[in-house]
């Protein structure tokens, strides 16, 4: 069943069509991506998605709650939140800082509240706590008072989902997530993405990476000059003579 109906979604930026009459789904409980080149509209369908940016027409409907026309902060609201290329993460704060910031902006707190905590209330320790719980299921236990920044970028790459975990939204927005990593990164994302799954959420990701993407995968669509092109179930993409010469080198 969709949780996500994307239909017709469309963005003009002046003269130029970045989006045009895109319509995808997204199965709940799934890993749903979105691969294409560089320039094809990829993020800004996550843009447009989650409110950063307005339509210029089409629909977008989270569990039957019509996205356009809303902010940012209402779609997280309804339970729908993102990753970025460029993480976002606060890199002189630790990782458990950085994880409390998603924890405590559930309860409506700011980003200082998240970054200035103390455990002297029962109601801080139970998000200490809970924090401490998250880094130790992606493996982040060890690099809790570590500064982000200081981290390797593929460990900052598993505190970003970690934090994203923590938002606990039910819809993932995961843009460009293998970007930087190295072989053994990719083993790591895996594992960060059956969290998610094994917690009941759904994925929906973009990716440079076709082959990694088409491999993790339930369904999958081609993002051509904005528009879908191709579509199907991931395993089946991998085999289509159009997506291998395009985007697998075969």
């Amino acid at each position: 069943m969709p949780i996500l109906e994307v239909s017709h979604l469309t963005k003009k930026f002046g003269g130029l069509v970045a989006v045009s009459d895109a319509s995808f789904t997204v199965e709940e409980n799934r890993i749903t991506c979105l691969i294409g080149p560089n320039g094809s509209g990829k993020t800004t369908v996550f843009n447009l998605i989650t409110g950063a940016i307005p339509a210029d027409g089409g629909s977008v409907r989270y569990k039957g709650n019509e996205l356009i026309g809303k902010r940012v902060v209402q779609t997280v609201a309804l339970g729908v939140a993102r990753t970025f290329q460029d993480l976002k993460l606060f890199g002189e704060f630790t990782v458990l800082q950085n994880v409390m910031v998603a924890l405590r902006g559930r309860h409506g707190e700011t980003v200082p509240a998240g970054l200035t905590y103390s455990d002297r209330s029962a109601k801080a320790r139970a998000d200490i706590e809970k924090a401490q719980e998250i880094l130790a299921l992606f493996g982040l236990s060890d690099a809790a008072e570590t500064p982000v920044g200081s981290l390797p970028y593929g460990m900052q790459k598993l505190v970003s989902l970690a934090r994203l975990y923590a938002v606990d939204a039910e819809l993932l927005l995961l843009d460009e997530p293998a970007s930087g990593m190295d072989h053994d990164g990719y083993g790591v994302l895996e594992k960060a993405l059956e969290i998610f799954i094994a917690d009941g959420k759904t994925i929906l990701l973009v990716e440079q990476n076709a082959k990694m993407a088409l491999d993790i995968a339930n369904r999958a669509y081609v993002l051509e000059t904005g528009n879908i092109s191709i579509e199907g179930n991931a395993a089946d993409l991998l085999n289509d003579p159009r997506v291998k010469k395009a985007y697998l080198g075969q």
